[in-house]
């Protein structure tokens, strides 16, 4: 089974860190492992985020927990992919009913990017621009498309993904848990078969991974050391990298 570890730190420009990640077991051998984050002002990002997670997770707990790996990846793919989304769904009715009771609270919404891990695959749901990568010997590949501004720009043809972190402009999210009374996230599964030895999935915030190139995560995963100081190390490069968000990793290492 994989080992993990997961880190968030607070950025310079936040009084209060407006992230929040999970490291949940599901069943034997399966862990749901998940980064919110939030978004509002005030109070509301922290709760909304806090929110979305614990939402998302007892969704899915209800709908597939206590599955062992061999029997949770012999389920049909289309049976978990309407459990992921309907919990991300039930996560941002949670979210968007709370805010309107609240008027504190009104605008809060989070970004969600989930893995559902088992011995042989992961499923990856995720709403908003947190993102996933599976990094390896072989390379950085991101398993998630930004729900943003800035993806629209890319799809149009308007910039090139190489501009991306060089753009002055704000880039807000187009998908958010809670902005909606519903959403629709995205989902793929990854065959972990198919990977080389070893290969680490990185699930971060953008105040990490805005600030880091992918080529320094790729050399930090692949180093030598923990899993604790291959996060370390992600924070101060972000730090490094000019940084003031909140900023999160949560570290999977499927083969090492």
């Amino acid at each position: 089974m994989p080992t993990h570890f997961g880190i968030t730190r607070t950025g310079s420009s936040h009084p209060i860190n407006e992230d929040r990640f999970g490291i949940i077991p599901l069943g034997d051998g399966v862990y749901l492992y998940a980064v919110c984050d939030g978004v509002g002002g005030a109070a509301a990002g922290e709760r909304a985020s806090a929110l979305a997670l614990s939402s998302f997770s007892d969704a899915l707990k209800a709908s597939l927990g206590d599955l062992d790996s061999d029997r949770l990846s012999a389920l049909p793919l289309a049976q978990i992919k309407h459990a992921m989304r309907a919990a991300a769904a039930q996560a941002s009715k949670t979210v968007f009913l709370q805010a309107q009771q609240d008027p504190r609270l009104k605008g809060m919404a989070s970004t969600l990017v989930a893995a559902l891990v088992t011995a042989s695959r992961a499923y990856v749901l995720h709403v908003g621009d947190s993102r996933l990568y599976a990094i390896s010997a072989q390379g950085v590949e991101k398993m998630t498309r930004d729900h943003s501004y800035i993806q629209y720009l890319i799809d149009v043809g308007r910039i090139s993904p190489d501009q991306e972190k060089h753009l002055k402009i704000d880039n807000y999210i187009t998908q958010a848990i809670g902005a909606y009374s519903h959403v629709d996230g995205d989902f793929c599964a990854m065959e972990l078969s198919s990977y080389p030895d070893p290969t680490y999935l990185l699930l971060c915030s953008d105040g990490l991974y805005s600030a880091v190139r992918e080529a320094t995560a790729r050399h930090v995963l692949l180093g030598h050391g923990s899993l604790e100081d291959k996060a370390e190390a992600l924070i101060c490069a972000a730090l490094h990298g000019g940084s003031r968000d909140d900023m999160t990793a949560v570290l999977v290492a499927l083969n090492d």
